[in-house]
């Protein structure tokens, strides 16, 4: 029996997908461009940005193994200071993928900021219906994005602070909002902290 069992493993490792209930499991390593060594707290993500979506981080060795749903066909990754990146797979039976991030040329301005956390109502149109999003609102009147710690700006995430006064520490950076995932700059929340 144990030979079997042994045998069974050796050829799913050789179709290179290992199932794990509906998900695959994909692994690989996660380097820094043009130094070559590996990053460490890298955030590796199936699918679009957002909340139900399965997400890793990298071990010391860059390392690491996601659970893909089947339905998924793109790998992000993201890591603070670098830009983001997405491979979209072939599914060919590969579950070996590595990726390469180049660093930005200048590091993300920190941000310190307090305002009032508002969500933003688009009416698309009579079909498509409307996008929410989440902004923080400072005492001069403008209002910048606010993403999860992947870039996500997803009503849900950030629901328990609307209408609150917070103060917020973060860095500025590109993320997604609205139902297409479009790109927009806005602040990565590192800390929130409800002020009233």
């Amino acid at each position: 029996m144990r030979k079997v069992v042994s045998l069974f493993m050796v050829v799913v490792s050789f179709l290179g997908y290992v199932y794990a209930g509906d998900m695959l499991v994909v692994t690989g390593v996660v380097l820094d461009r043009d130094t070559g060594k590996p990053i460490s707290s890298a955030i590796v993500y199936a699918g679009k940005v957002g909340p139900g979506y399965e997400r890793v981080r990298t071990d010391a060795n860059g390392e690491y193994a996601l659970r893909l749903p089947e339905d998924q066909n793109a790998i992000g990754v993201y890591k603070k200071g670098y830009y983001r990146f997405v491979k979209y797979m072939k599914k060919t039976g590969e579950s070996k993928y590595n990726f390469e991030l180049q660093r930005h040329d200048i590091p993300p301005e920190e941000i310190n900021l307090m305002g009032r956390v508002i969500e933003q109502v688009t009416i698309l149109d009579k079909y498509a219906g409307e996008s929410r999003s989440v902004k923080i609102k400072n005492d001069l009147g403008q209002t910048f994005y606010i993403f999860d710690e992947l870039g996500s700006n997803d009503i849900f995430i950030f629901r328990k602070w609307i209408d609150r006064v917070v103060r917020i520490k973060g860095y500025r950076d590109m993320g997604k909002v609205g139902r297409g995932y479009e790109d927009a700059e806005g602040i990565y929340v590192e800390s929130i902290e409800a002020l009233y």
